[in-house]
């Protein structure tokens, strides 16, 4: 049987649709809708501004959140939709990890996983 997940657990075929990923998410998700609720539970709650988004993909939704101020960080285990983030992002830190390890020495105010990437845990360890 093929290993799937390694430290850095990922499944191949994300770097493979990196380059459509947008194409392919746009109606399905509504990263602006997204980033309007966030953004009210964060200002409702009185939180600050430094922001980690877990398996961020692209940044599409962390770029909703560079623009309004905050200080954002992202990690992401596919190489191929990091590259993509990096190159949109202009002030994001982001780095190569899954949510499993985070890579930054950071107190965040808030953090969160926008998608699916939860279902990617397998095992009861990755929960806990």
């Amino acid at each position: 049987m093929k290993k799937y997940f390694s430290k850095t657990k990922q499944t191949p075929h994300y770097d493979l649709l990196a380059p459509f990923w947008d194409e392919l998410c746009k109606t399905e998700i509504n990263y602006e809708n997204s980033f309007v609720f966030i953004d009210q539970v964060v200002r409702d709650l009185g939180l600050g501004k430094t922001i980690l988004d877990l398996s961020c993909g692209t940044g599409t939704l962390l770029a909703f959140f560079e623009q309004a101020g905050y200080k954002t960080y992202g990690v992401e285990a596919s190489k191929n939709m990091l590259a993509i983030a990096r190159k949109r992002l202009k002030k994001t830190i982001c780095e190569k990890s899954d949510f499993n390890f985070i890579p930054f020495n950071e107190m965040f105010d808030v953090i969160y996983n926008h998608y699916n990437d939860f279902a990617q845990l397998l095992r009861y360890e990755d929960l806990v």
